[in-house]
């Protein structure tokens, strides 16, 4: 039985033992195949006045509504009436492609059929600053919602893009050029590649929607508005390439963690969650400890605060946006001059390695991932949501 099929028979187990019930029933962080969501149920009754109508139209045991409230705001709508004798495996209806007004608007839409048989998955993320966030995100959409099999997520705002998607192989430099095109004062993939990530199986999860969002932040960082005024993204150190990284770690030894102002090696910083850091990390990495990311800049503090100036500090990321960051705040508030972060983060190490399986790996376990892939392999999902990486 698929993950989504045990998802919607578990939403249905739960909803006709509360049918009967007068109040509103919710289940925070109820467990999905695609994240943590509220669970809304809530019964129809006679005084509901599409109660009528919907009852002639029907044949139902029971009435309820069911509303499944994902914690970054999106809603997946579960048939508004649930019968015993009905089909449980039927899909969930879906709301139609949609634009809204304001910082947070959405425009998304489920992917369009594709004859491919594998997905390209792909990350990229520019900071330079964009003028008019809400135009480009209904341009951009326009240009690749006619691309088939397309899905993921592309954040826009005045700080820049975030993107994180899957693509059929022979459709990725239509999509390259639609974003390039449709964001021509970002420069996109002119001096930065896209991060490539693996070549997945179409049947692989990873994405239910495609979908390109306005926000205030492409990545929200909690920084204290007076200190992050005065950052600049461009200045976050320099990123070393995979094989630069691997041996900087690898020459570190096992156990060069943070120790004081006489740790001539420096320190080694997983800017990641707690969560993402306990399933697996480089070695000799000491986490940041977090439970999220706006939690990073007291542990920062704290955690370099013996450390010399001139020390090198090494730090990394899933795919590398989290220590752009990170990085101008270690230089620029915290006066570190020796900052590097690793290019592409783990997935571009971990693809590097691949390539190279003749060098013993600096990673030590599995690299979380910000998609489905997560929760079908280990049948649990991330509590944040996919703005990361």
């Amino acid at each position: 039985m698929s993950l989504q099929r045990r998802s919607t028979l578990f939403r249905y187990a739960i909803a006709s033992l509360l049918v009967k019930s007068s109040v509103e029933f919710v289940a925070p962080r109820a467990t999905c195949w695609s994240g943590y969501y509220y669970l809304l149920i809530r019964p129809r009754h006679q005084h509901d006045e599409r109660f009528a109508a919907e009852s002639s139209n029907h044949h139902h045991h029971h009435q309820i509504k069911v509303t499944l409230q994902r914690r970054d705001g999106f809603q997946t709508y579960l048939p508004s009436s649930y019968s015993s004798s009905e089909d449980t495996t039927s899909s969930i209806s879906q709301p139609p492609s949609s634009t809204t007004s304001g910082s947070s608007a959405v425009r998304s839409q489920r992917p369009l059929p594709t004859d491919s048989d594998k997905l390209q998955m792909i990350s990229f993320y520019k900071f330079t600053p964009l003028a008019n966030p809400e135009e480009c995100r209904d341009t951009l959409f326009e240009k690749i919602q006619e691309i088939p099999g397309l899905c993921g997520s592309i954040y826009l705002a005045q700080e820049g893009i975030n993107g994180q998607m899957a693509v059929p192989p022979h459709h990725l430099d239509e999509l390259l050029e639609a974003c390039s095109s449709s964001l021509s004062s970002l420069d996109l993939f002119v001096d930065e590649k896209p991060n490539l990530g693996d070549v997945v199986p179409i049947s692989t999860p990873t994405f239910d929607k495609l979908i390109v969002r306005t926000r205030d932040y492409v990545l929200r960082d909690g920084i204290d508005s007076e200190i992050g005024r005065t950052l600049d993204w461009s200045d976050a150190g320099p990123e070393l390439e995979a094989d630069e990284w691997h041996e900087a770690v690898m020459n570190r030894g096992s156990d060069n963690k943070i120790k004081n102002k006489n740790n001539s090696m420096g320190a080694l910083l997983d800017c990641r969650n707690l969560y993402e850091s306990e399933e697996g990390t480089f070695r000799g990495a000491t986490p940041l400890e977090t439970d999220n990311f706006q939690d990073s800049w007291s542990q920062l503090d704290g955690m370099t605060k013996d450390l010399s100036k001139d020390e090198p500090v090494y730090i990394f990321c899933t795919g590398g946006i989290r220590c752009v960051k990170v990085g101008a705040y270690l230089k620029q508030h915290l006066g570190f001059d020796n900052v590097k972060r690793l290019k592409n983060g783990i997935i571009g190490y971990q693809k590097w390695a691949e390539e190279n399986p003749g060098e013993p790996s600096a990673w030590e376990g599995e690299n979380f991932l910000f998609d489905k892939r997560w929760s079908e392999n280990k049948g649990e999902v991330n509590e944040e949501t996919i703005e990361k990486e």
